[in-house]
Protein backbone atom coordinates (compact mmCIF):
# COMPACT_ATOMS: atom_id res chain seq x y z
CA UNK A 1 0.00 0.00 0.00
CA UNK A 2 2.93 2.34 0.76
CA UNK A 3 4.15 2.16 -2.82
CA UNK A 4 0.63 2.78 -4.10
CA UNK A 5 0.21 5.82 -1.89
CA UNK A 6 3.61 7.13 -2.92
CA UNK A 7 2.49 6.91 -6.56
CA UNK A 8 -0.58 8.96 -5.59
CA UNK A 9 1.67 11.62 -4.11
CA UNK A 10 3.72 11.88 -7.29
CA UNK A 11 0.57 11.86 -9.44
CA UNK A 12 -0.99 14.76 -7.58
CA UNK A 13 2.17 16.86 -7.85
CA UNK A 14 2.10 16.33 -11.62
CA UNK A 15 -1.62 17.15 -11.74
CA UNK A 16 -1.14 20.37 -9.81
CA UNK A 17 1.80 21.37 -11.99
CA UNK A 18 -0.34 20.78 -15.07
CA UNK A 19 -3.17 22.87 -13.62
CA UNK A 20 -0.73 25.73 -13.09
CA UNK A 21 0.48 25.51 -16.69
CA UNK A 22 -3.05 25.63 -18.07
CA UNK A 23 -3.98 28.69 -16.06
CA UNK A 24 -0.64 30.24 -17.05
CA UNK A 25 0.04 32.00 -13.79
CA UNK A 26 3.15 30.07 -12.78
CA UNK A 27 5.25 32.14 -10.42
CA UNK A 28 8.41 31.93 -8.40
CA UNK A 29 8.49 32.27 -4.63
CA UNK A 30 8.62 35.56 -2.78
CA UNK A 31 11.28 36.86 -0.47
CA UNK A 32 10.63 36.69 3.25
CA UNK A 33 11.54 39.70 5.31
CA UNK A 34 13.56 39.33 8.49
CA UNK A 35 10.31 39.82 10.42
CA UNK A 36 8.45 36.98 8.67
CA UNK A 37 7.29 34.09 10.89
CA UNK A 38 9.29 30.89 10.91
CA UNK A 39 7.55 28.43 8.60
CA UNK A 40 8.12 25.12 6.87
CA UNK A 41 9.15 26.21 3.36
CA UNK A 42 6.89 25.10 0.52
CA UNK A 43 9.54 25.89 -2.10
CA UNK A 44 13.08 26.29 -0.74
CA UNK A 45 14.84 26.30 -4.13
CA UNK A 46 12.78 28.81 -6.14
CA UNK A 47 14.41 32.16 -6.93
CA UNK A 48 12.36 35.24 -5.97
CA UNK A 49 10.64 37.15 -8.76
CA UNK A 50 9.46 40.72 -8.87
CA UNK A 51 7.34 41.52 -5.77
CA UNK A 52 5.11 43.70 -7.98
CA UNK A 53 4.02 40.81 -10.20
CA UNK A 54 4.32 37.59 -8.19
CA UNK A 55 1.35 35.93 -6.50
CA UNK A 56 1.52 35.60 -2.74
CA UNK A 57 2.50 32.42 -0.97
CA UNK A 58 -0.27 30.49 0.76
CA UNK A 59 -0.05 29.65 4.45
CA UNK A 60 -1.93 27.13 6.56
CA UNK A 61 -1.70 26.53 10.30
CA UNK A 62 -1.47 22.74 10.76
CA UNK A 63 -1.46 21.45 14.33
CA UNK A 64 -0.13 24.77 15.54
CA UNK A 65 2.70 24.98 12.96
CA UNK A 66 2.64 27.50 10.14
CA UNK A 67 3.22 25.72 6.81
CA UNK A 68 4.11 27.54 3.59
CA UNK A 69 2.65 26.57 0.19
CA UNK A 70 3.08 27.89 -3.35
CA UNK A 71 0.50 30.42 -4.64
CA UNK A 72 -3.07 29.13 -4.86
CA UNK A 73 -5.10 28.65 -8.03
CA UNK A 74 -8.90 28.46 -8.06
CA UNK A 75 -10.41 27.00 -11.23
CA UNK A 76 -14.18 27.55 -11.47
CA UNK A 77 -16.58 25.86 -13.87
CA UNK A 78 -20.37 26.11 -14.19
CA UNK A 79 -22.29 23.14 -15.53
CA UNK A 80 -25.84 21.92 -15.05
CA UNK A 81 -26.74 24.66 -12.59
CA UNK A 82 -23.77 23.88 -10.33
CA UNK A 83 -20.34 25.41 -9.90
CA UNK A 84 -17.36 23.15 -9.33
CA UNK A 85 -14.06 24.46 -8.04
CA UNK A 86 -10.54 23.07 -8.02
CA UNK A 87 -8.37 24.67 -5.36
CA UNK A 88 -4.73 23.74 -5.94
CA UNK A 89 -1.22 25.08 -5.63
CA UNK A 90 0.76 26.56 -8.52
CA UNK A 91 3.78 24.32 -8.00
CA UNK A 92 7.22 25.11 -9.43
CA UNK A 93 8.80 22.85 -12.09
CA UNK A 94 11.02 21.16 -9.51
CA UNK A 95 7.91 19.73 -7.83
CA UNK A 96 8.18 16.87 -10.34
CA UNK A 97 11.53 15.83 -8.91
CA UNK A 98 11.76 13.07 -6.32
CA UNK A 99 13.96 15.34 -4.19
CA UNK A 100 11.29 18.06 -3.91
CA UNK A 101 10.33 18.77 -0.29
CA UNK A 102 7.68 21.44 -0.77
CA UNK A 103 4.02 21.43 0.21
CA UNK A 104 0.93 21.40 -2.02
CA UNK A 105 -2.84 20.97 -1.99
CA UNK A 106 -5.38 19.62 -4.48
CA UNK A 107 -8.99 20.02 -3.39
CA UNK A 108 -11.91 19.63 -5.85
CA UNK A 109 -15.25 20.94 -4.55
CA UNK A 110 -18.89 21.28 -5.57
CA UNK A 111 -20.02 24.70 -4.39
CA UNK A 112 -23.41 25.94 -3.18
CA UNK A 113 -23.78 28.51 -5.97
CA UNK A 114 -25.05 28.35 -9.56
CA UNK A 115 -22.94 31.16 -11.06
CA UNK A 116 -19.15 31.67 -10.69
CA UNK A 117 -19.86 35.40 -10.35
CA UNK A 118 -21.25 34.59 -6.88
CA UNK A 119 -17.99 33.04 -5.67
CA UNK A 120 -17.74 35.66 -2.91
CA UNK A 121 -20.76 34.09 -1.16
CA UNK A 122 -19.81 30.43 -1.67
CA UNK A 123 -19.04 27.89 1.01
CA UNK A 124 -17.98 24.24 0.89
CA UNK A 125 -18.50 21.83 3.77
CA UNK A 126 -17.22 18.30 4.14
CA UNK A 127 -17.46 15.53 6.71
CA UNK A 128 -16.04 12.16 5.67
CA UNK A 129 -15.45 8.69 7.11
CA UNK A 130 -12.89 7.73 9.72
CA UNK A 131 -10.54 5.87 7.37
CA UNK A 132 -7.91 7.19 5.01
CA UNK A 133 -8.61 6.30 1.36
CA UNK A 134 -6.36 6.08 -1.70
CA UNK A 135 -7.04 9.40 -3.42
CA UNK A 136 -5.11 12.19 -5.15
CA UNK A 137 -7.10 14.78 -3.18
CA UNK A 138 -5.97 16.55 -0.05
CA UNK A 139 -3.14 18.57 1.46
CA UNK A 140 0.36 17.18 0.84
CA UNK A 141 3.35 17.99 3.03
CA UNK A 142 7.11 17.50 2.64
CA UNK A 143 7.15 16.49 -1.01
CA UNK A 144 3.83 14.59 -0.80
CA UNK A 145 5.18 12.28 1.91
CA UNK A 146 2.32 13.18 4.24
CA UNK A 147 -1.29 13.43 3.06
CA UNK A 148 -4.14 15.17 4.89
CA UNK A 149 -7.69 14.41 3.74
CA UNK A 150 -10.83 16.35 4.76
CA UNK A 151 -12.47 14.60 7.70
CA UNK A 152 -14.72 16.46 10.14
CA UNK A 153 -16.37 19.88 10.07
CA UNK A 154 -14.17 21.07 7.21
CA UNK A 155 -15.32 24.41 5.84
CA UNK A 156 -13.90 26.40 2.94
CA UNK A 157 -15.21 29.95 2.52
CA UNK A 158 -14.60 32.37 -0.34
CA UNK A 159 -14.56 36.17 -0.44
CA UNK A 160 -14.04 38.65 -3.26
CA UNK A 161 -14.47 38.11 -7.00
CA UNK A 162 -12.49 36.93 -10.01
CA UNK A 163 -9.61 37.05 -10.51
CA UNK A 164 -8.65 37.68 -6.86
CA UNK A 165 -10.54 35.46 -4.44
CA UNK A 166 -9.64 35.03 -0.78
CA UNK A 167 -9.93 31.48 0.53
CA UNK A 168 -10.42 30.46 4.18
CA UNK A 169 -9.95 26.83 5.27
CA UNK A 170 -10.81 25.40 8.68
CA UNK A 171 -11.44 21.90 9.99
CA UNK A 172 -10.08 18.51 10.95
CA UNK A 173 -8.17 16.37 8.44
CA UNK A 174 -7.13 12.71 8.46
CA UNK A 175 -3.35 12.28 8.40
CA UNK A 176 -1.46 9.44 6.72
CA UNK A 177 2.05 8.75 5.43
CA UNK A 178 2.27 8.14 1.67
CA UNK A 179 5.62 6.34 1.72
CA UNK A 180 6.65 2.86 2.80
CA UNK A 181 8.32 2.95 6.19
CA UNK A 182 6.96 6.41 6.93
CA UNK A 183 6.56 7.75 10.46
CA UNK A 184 4.45 5.53 12.71
CA UNK A 185 3.74 8.14 15.37
CA UNK A 186 1.59 10.41 13.19
CA UNK A 187 -1.49 11.92 14.80
CA UNK A 188 -4.61 10.39 13.30
CA UNK A 189 -6.14 13.82 12.86
CA UNK A 190 -4.70 17.25 12.12
CA UNK A 191 -6.35 20.61 12.74
CA UNK A 192 -5.99 22.89 9.71
CA UNK A 193 -6.83 26.58 9.41
CA UNK A 194 -5.75 29.52 7.30
CA UNK A 195 -6.73 32.33 4.95
CA UNK A 196 -4.87 33.11 1.73
CA UNK A 197 -5.37 34.74 -1.70
CA UNK A 198 -6.00 32.74 -4.87
CA UNK A 199 -5.95 33.42 -8.60
CA UNK A 200 -9.44 32.49 -9.85
CA UNK A 201 -10.18 31.63 -13.48
CA UNK A 202 -12.91 30.06 -15.62
CA UNK A 203 -12.39 28.01 -18.79
CA UNK A 204 -12.78 30.07 -21.95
Amino acid sequence: MGKRLNNIGRWVLRAIAAAGAVVAVCASGCEKSSQSPSVSSGNPTTNPSSPATQPAYSFLMIDGKLEQFPPALLRLQAKGGQVTALLCTDDPPEALNDSYQGNSFYLPMVLDIADPADIGTAQWKCSAGNDHIDSPEGIFLHGAKLQLQPFKDVEVDFAGSEPKVTVSVNGQFLAASTVRGGPESLPKFSQVSGTFPSQATEPK
